[in-house]
């Protein structure tokens, strides 16, 4: 089975002690066959503090944590309390998309209860006229 490149890059940074930045970068280049490039994967690698998979150190040097070391080979893998925070952002969206919803169709029907009610004015306005116009004719 074929290595993923993010699993390459978490067993080098397990294997090499002392680890810095550009020694991180250099490699990570060269497993993409690129020349060095200060910000390339800064993304990636701030991502991966964010979650818990790697760390720099008080001295500035780049380690696997305990969850990075069990998540060896399937680095993106996500644990039970991302699973868990995943799904309570989809039912917040959810309920957010539905109490949207709901108020655009509370709007609607103000603005045609509005429009009806115009409608009966306009109606009995019209009537009167009407009736006004008759009796002037006779």
């Amino acid at each position: 089975m074929k290595e993923s490149k993010m699993t390459k890059i978490f067993k080098y940074i397990d294997k090499t002690p002392k680890l810095r930045y550009k020694k991180l970068i250099t490699f990570i280049c060269s497993l993409n066959n690129r020349p060095y490039q200060s910000g390339y994967y800064g993304t990636v690698l701030t991502n991966l503090k964010y979650s818990g998979r790697i760390r720099v150190n008080k001295k500035g040097y780049y380690e696997l944590t305990k969850l990075g070391k069990s998540l060896i080979n399937t680095p993106y893998a996500k644990t039970e309390k991302e699973k868990e925070k995943e799904r309570e952002k989809k039912q917040y969206y959810k309920i957010m998309r539905e109490i949207k919803i709901d108020e655009q169709n509370y709007q609607n029907f103000l603005k045609m209860k509005k429009e009806t009610h115009l409608v009966k004015y306009l109606d009995k306005f019209l009537q009167i006229k009407l009736m006004h116009l008759l009796i002037k004719l006779l």
